[in-house]
């Protein structure tokens, strides 16, 4: 046998597919299912503070004007949101009730919308697919509904998360969401506004991308607010 054969044949017996094994379950599996959604909403709540976000904690009927009045009480007047998603629709259409506050569209290449983004906007909204109590982490899942750079280029960033999409760490968030089945370009995991420790060794908070990180947090139940 020639040593082209013996790799190619090698190549060949490497790329068989193995027999799919049932997930285990780990500690960490086991433990996420103990917790209850009052505690993932507690330790999610503890861990964004404690990495400089702020949060809001509001029900489905009144998620929207919370939030348009922390932004008219902090100065943020010009939001850069997707238009073809439900967060997207609510956003627009309670917007009318804030007139001071301008709207921009992502436009379908940043090309056409970059002057502004970089220039002129104040705020970058979009939504998170799951959060993670163990690190108050948000899982955003970009795309063309929700372009990376919302989150990336405004001061100010804010995302809404529901509580039933809180999950104790990242193994459980992976396998409840099965994102990793149609894992799209880029998989944003957002701890806090930006940071470095860059220079001698010293955390500073917003050196690039958002300075200011809020959550709007939406329960169901009056037992779960914070």
């Amino acid at each position: 046998m020639s040593s082209r054969e013996a790799i190619l044949n090698r190549l060949r017996t490497y790329r068989q597919p193995k027999p799919s094994q049932p997930p285990q379950e780990t500690a960490s599996t086991a433990a996420s299912a103990s917790l209850s959604m009052e505690e993932k909403v507690r330790l999610f709540t503890e861990n964004l503070h404690a990495a400089h976000a702020e949060m809001i904690t509001a029900t489905q009927e009144d998620w929207m004007q919370r939030l348009l009045s922390l932004w008219r009480e902090t100065g943020v007047h010009s939001v850069i949101y997707a238009p073809n998603t439900p967060h997207g629709e609510s956003l627009k259409s309670a917007a009318h009730g804030f007139p001071e506050l301008q709207l921009h569209d992502y436009e379908n290449s940043i090309e056409n919308c970059k002057d502004a983004l970089f220039n002129h906007i104040q705020g970058g909204f979009g939504a998170a697919i799951a959060g993670i109590a163990e690190t108050g982490t948000l899982m955003v899942k970009t795309g063309p509904d929700e372009p990376r750079a919302l989150s990336l280029v405004p001061p100010t960033h804010s995302l809404i998360i529901h509580a039933k999409d809180l999950y104790a760490d990242l193994p459980e968030a992976f396998h409840q969401t099965q994102v990793e089945s149609a894992l799209p370009t880029n998989l944003l995991l957002i701890s806090g506004p930006s940071k470095t420790a860059d220079i001698q060794q010293t955390l500073a908070y917003g050196a690039h991308g958002p300075k200011r990180l809020i959550v709007v947090l939406i329960v169901t139940e009056e037992s779960v607010r914070v």
